[in-house]
């Protein structure tokens, strides 16, 4: 350092320069009592200030808070509800092999509980049926939970009574009653409601279905419980059989009901209000029907032969057949046959099977001059398994021939001419390849068919 650049550094006395007072001390910066900021204390009105302040804001805090968990309960009642409703008509979403698998309590029992305590609690309710109806019918009928899940308790326990019948509300979840759960129709989507679970919500006050509040709910929609079931009962070609009698079995109120209907001129049967859920149907009734291709004529075409088939547990006695036919100019014929075993013959006069608008007479009606026993299956027909599970159920085509071993019978109908009364000499021999034919059998049994 330079001895210039040294003597700007320091002062007269060989020291850095300082700054004083008048004193020669350090200046401080003090209040007017001559005390720092630092070192006094605050006034009353500053602590009355703060504490408001901090009063109003834990307030705030506290209501948010609070506003929180009451939405956190109010979102954990809805889960609950939902999960209560899995426990009563089962998961739509549980399917396998492309078909819904869980009915819950109403897939079993065919009803909507009473009380919830139905859902985990038997008591007088009927047990699942055996294993020996299930095999017979495939299906069955009857409680078989519990329904509710014991995770749901464990669930529950930990912010609500160990209870499924409350709400996180600590109330008691509402279900059946009071007077305003009467079913009624949702205006939102225009269907109707059969039942709902709700909680009295926030302010723990149940209201109607008109003002409901801030009540939460689920609903059970009659469209989610009960369908319209149809389908159609098919012989071996394909072709509607009508007047068969089949039974829808099914669970109502715990037990096994059965319905019966029968086949319409094409084949369809139908039934309303069937509960949803894993049921069957029965064939009680089966009519004779025709096989598959087993309709022809003898070698001129005189004689029409056909095979039918008898799928019942139950041997069919046959007194009679009516067999209508459309063919220009009109045709009669002399003779049936089963089994080669002649049941009618007739040349004078011959049966007409022409319709009124044919010849204006009508198809005539045979009896047999002794009755007719077509055996009964080698290997009875089964219950077919119906799952019931959309508003709309339409159940596969059910073949007679598929459902079990039938016992098979020929049916001939013999010597078909052109004229009705007549000499032998003079009858020209009709050839009825091609012509439909319609055969009534006394049971009520009907094939259609084409030689």
């Amino acid at each position: 350092m330079t001895e210039k650049s040294r003597q700007q550094t320091v002062g007269a006395n060989g020291c850095s320069p300082k700054t004083v007072g008048a004193t020669g001390r350090l200046p401080k910066t003090a209040g007017a009592n001559g005390r720092s900021p630092l070192q006094r204390g605050f006034t009353l009105l500053e602590i009355v200030v703060v504490l408001a302040i901090t009063g109003l804001l834990a307030g705030g805090l506290a209501t948010v808070g609070h506003q929180v968990i009451k939405k956190e309960w109010e979102d954990k009642t809805t889960e609950h509800m939902k999960r209560l409703k899995v426990a009563v008509m089962g998961d739509p979403l549980d399917v396998r092999h492309e078909t819904r698998t869980s009915f819950g309590y109403f897939g079993d029992m065919g009803v909507l509980p009473t009380i919830l305590d139905n859902l985990y609690i038997r008591g007088a309710q009927p047990l699942y049926n055996n294993p020996d109806t299930l095999q017979t019918l495939n299906t069955a009928a009857g409680w078989n939970g519990p329904y509710i899940d014991p995770g749901i308790i464990e669930y529950l326990s930990a912010n609500s009574p160990a209870n499924p019948k409350k709400d996180f509300f600590k109330q008691d979840l509402l279900y059946t009653s009071p007077a305003s759960f009467t079913t009624y129709t949702d205006s939102t989507v225009g269907v109707s409601v059969a039942e709902r679970i709700v909680s009295s919500g926030r302010d723990k006050q149940a209201g109607t279905v008109d003002s409901p509040g801030d009540d939460l709910s689920v609903v059970f929609f009659n469209n989610e419980l009960y369908s319209q079931v149809s389908g159609y009962v098919k012989d071996d070609t394909g072709n509607g059989v009508s007047g068969v009698a089949v039974t829808l079995n099914y669970a109502n109120n715990g037990s096994l009901t059965t319905t019966p209907a029968t086949t319409d001129a094409s084949g369809l049967y139908s039934f309303n209000n069937v509960p949803y859920g894993n049921h069957s149907l029965s064939i009680t009734t089966p009519r004779l029907f025709l096989a598959y291709g087993n309709s022809m004529t003898e070698a001129d075409g005189t004689t029409v032969i056909f095979t039918i088939i008898n799928t019942s547990a139950n041997a069919v006695t046959l007194t009679g057949l009516t067999a209508s036919y459309k063919i220009k100019p009109p045709t009669y014929y002399e003779g049936v046959s089963f089994v080669n075993n002649s049941v009618f013959n007739s040349t004078n006069p011959r049966v007409d099977g022409n319709p009124s608008e044919i010849d204006g007479d009508g198809v005539d009606t045979v009896t047999f001059t002794n009755p007719i026993t077509v055996p009964a299956a080698i290997d009875p027909a089964e219950a077919v398994a119906v799952c019931v599970q959309s508003p709309v159920t339409t159940v596969p085509d059910v073949y007679l021939n598929r459902l079990g071993r039938g016992s098979a019978t020929e049916v001939r109908l013999e010597g078909f001419t052109n004229i009705q009364t007549g000499a032998v000499q003079d009858v020209n021999k009709i050839n009825m390849i091609g012509v439909v034919f319609t055969v009534t059998f006394s049971d009520g049994s009907v094939v259609t068919f084409t030689p």
